[in-house]
């Protein structure tokens, strides 16, 4: 009998095999590829100011090179408005440590303008994050041209949220369109991530991430990211 099953369902066996071997298989085929590994450390804090107002905090050392070196250090602070419960719109400043083409770091200025809206289906919560950023960089090369960049950038996102299950999991997609520039593509940049948030208290979080960037301005990079961040809110 158990010979017969196998015969019968090997058709569907099979196509179901070969699914998940391309499933397995296709982180293996990203980490093939000759790209840098980085680890990002970050801490946020967000409080309340007043209904519907919030403040938040952070600061970030994100590493490149194998980890080995820092690319970057950066201070952000930023204001959160509440329209509704699933509707926010928020500004924020970042003043950049950055490692530039002279080996030496340099500052940068960056600003983000964000709307974002959420859509929650039962234990799942679906969210689209429309920002727009730019970049002031205070040391240029000849062949740059200007010191400042813009940034269109689309997130979408996908998160399981149980009250009664600590661990929340998460997948992404996002991707950077520039705008006033030179450039002629429609992307220039987009990130896949993965990770959870572990909830150590109701005011406590912890993020594990595993980000994979690609950047093709002006010519194809690519980062693997282990992403480490502690946040609080009160």
């Amino acid at each position: 009998m158990l010979l017969n099953f196998l015969i019968m369902n090997r058709k569907g066996m099979n196509k179901k095999l070969g699914l998940l071997l391309i499933v397995c298989g296709m982180p293996l085929f990203v980490l093939a590829q000759k790209t840098d590994f980085g680890i990002w450390y970050q801490a946020s804090v967000e409080h309340e100011i007043i209904n519907k107002l919030d403040i938040e905090l952070s600061g970030s050392v994100r590493t490149f090179k194998n980890a080995g070196k820092i690319d970057n250090k950066f201070l952000e602070a930023g204001l959160q408005y509440k329209f509704s419960k699933n509707f926010t719109s928020s500004f924020s400043y970042r003043i950049i440590s950055k490692y530039e083409d002279d080996k030496e770091y340099h500052l940068r200025h960056k600003w983000f303008a964000d709307l974002r809206g959420i859509l929650p289906v039962n234990n799942f919560e679906f969210s689209a994050r429309l920002r727009f950023q730019g970049t002031t960089r205070t040391y240029v090369e000849d062949t740059d041209g200007s010191g400042s960049r813009y940034f269109g950038r689309l997130r979408i996102r996908a998160t399981y949220d149980s009250p009664s299950f600590f661990i929340n999991p998460y997948l992404y997609a996002e991707s950077f369109t520039p705008v006033f520039s030179e450039y002629d593509k429609i992307i220039g940049e987009y990130w896949l991530g993965s990770g959870f948030e572990l909830k150590i208290t109701g005011k406590q979080a912890f993020e594990i991430e595993y980000i994979f960037q690609r950047d093709m301005l002006p010519k194809v990079r690519d980062l693997h990211v282990l992403s480490l961040n502690y946040n609080i809110r009160f």
